[in-house]
């Protein structure tokens, strides 16, 4: 906003003299989510017959409007631009699937509303690596629809809520992937160059070839707990942060059962935590049993002493080992993500206590403030992604802008 009110201020001829003295060319990228303001500063300084100016961008790709990115900057762009080119390989999908869209939205003159969005029907550019999924040994289309039969799963022809639709969606969605990964030997991709190199082209399909493409978080959480509820691994590419998580709820509880070993009331918390993994009627069964309650009450003391005298990162590894939490959390359907958020957690506490010298209280108090999310000095800690290789990749819209999969 200053440079573009310099630029049309006295001396708005003279800044963008001395900018155009540094620069032939601009090439300006992903420009459908630019803003009105940005585009007049562009033209402003480069849109002079001496200075070359490129806006590359795609219009069905303006996502970012809660940033202030405005369709219309774009579509007043081309009007004024002289010349345009339009890019119409595509090197990254299978040729099938570029004919399903061209197919799908040539149906209709103004697919995107605006005359200035045309659609452009893509080609497909000669390629030779293409995989193609092919099940007991017929490829699969690349491009399908699915309609949910409303009378049949709600009993009436009434609207289904979203809510109940997305919950059936994510199943369905889940068990499609559980019957083509459960077919083994006859799910497989096959490399279209096949003649051309060695050796076997085949190869069976597996989780990590799997992307699902969601609208929210939320979603992406649904499609989650349906895959894990038939055993199918995933990974979710999330703009979540590491303080909203269950394990960082967990860890605030255990440690605060730490910091204070003899309040038995922090103690039963802290142990029910699935990071202490004792269950609510063995915690039951030790209010009865004196010396299994006291052998607690010893085991905290000694994670207290520990994290008094060597620090919060030496007790909480003691405490990893000698109560094996990783393996135990990675027999969960999502220990991999409850591990990757454990330790993260543990190293961002790790760097707070030696940065700013906090001892038990005062780390407390740090962790409570950053899961509160509203208190002055909140950090933002985004969430770590685990491995992805044998997982289903769940990615929202947003992520997944510019990305290729197999």
């Amino acid at each position: 906003l200053k440079l573009h009110k310099a630029l049309e201020g006295k001396s708005g001829v003279y800044l963008a003299g001395a900018i155009r003295a540094k620069f032939k060319a601009a090439l300006i990228d992903e420009f459908q989510d630019t803003d009105p303001v940005q585009y007049a500063i562009f033209k402003k300084v480069f849109g002079t017959e001496d200075r070359i100016l490129f806006l590359i961008g795609d219009p069905k790709q303006a996502i970012y409007g809660f940033r202030g990115a405005d369709i219309f900057a774009y579509m007043k762009a081309k009007g004024d631009a002289k010349s345009q080119y339009t890019l119409r390989e595509n090197w990254r999908s299978d040729p099938d699937l570029i004919a399903a869209i061209n197919a799908v939205f040539t149906q209709t003159e103004h697919p995107f509303v605006y005359d200035e969005i045309p659609f452009q029907p893509a080609v497909p550019a000669e390629r030779k690596d293409i995989a193609i999924l092919r099940v007991n040994g017929q490829s699969e289309p690349p491009f399908q629809l699915w309609c949910v039969e409303v009378g049949k799963i709600a009993g009436s022809e009434k609207p289904l809520a979203k809510a109940k639709a997305r919950e059936i969606i994510s199943q369905a969605v889940a068990a499609e992937i559980s019957r083509l990964l459960r077919r083994m030997g006859q799910a497989y991709t096959l490399d279209s160059s096949y003649e051309e190199r060695r050796p076997d082209p085949i190869r069976y399909l597996r989780e990590g070839d799997i992307a699902v493409l969601v609208r929210t978080n939320a979603e992406a959480r649904l499609m989650q707990e349906a895959l894990t509820s038939l055993h199918i691994p995933s990974v979710l590419y999330s703009t979540g942060d590491l303080f909203d998580t269950h394990e960082a709820r967990e860890m605030e509880r255990l440690l605060a059962a730490i910091a204070e070993p003899g309040n038995e009331r922090l103690l039963r918390a802290g142990l029910t935590t699935d990071i202490m993994g004792v269950r609510g009627e063995e915690i039951c069964s030790l209010m009865e049993d004196e010396t299994g309650w006291e052998n607690w009450l010893v085991k905290f003391k000694t994670f207290h002493d520990l994290w008094n005298e060597r620090g919060f990162i030496r007790m909480f590894r003691y405490l990893l080992i000698q109560e094996k939490v990783l393996p135990r959390l990675m027999s969960l359907p999502d220990g991999e993500r409850r591990n990757t958020n454990l330790l993260h957690l543990s190293e961002v506490l790790h760097q707070k206590s030696v940065e700013k010298k906090l001892g038990m209280a005062d780390l407390l108090k740090w962790l409570s403030e950053q899961r509160d999310g509203s208190m002055p000095g909140f950090e933002e800690h985004p969430l770590r992604l685990e491995s992805d290789e044998n997982a289903v990749k769940l990615v929202t819209i947003h992520k997944s802008k510019g990305l290729e999969y197999p």
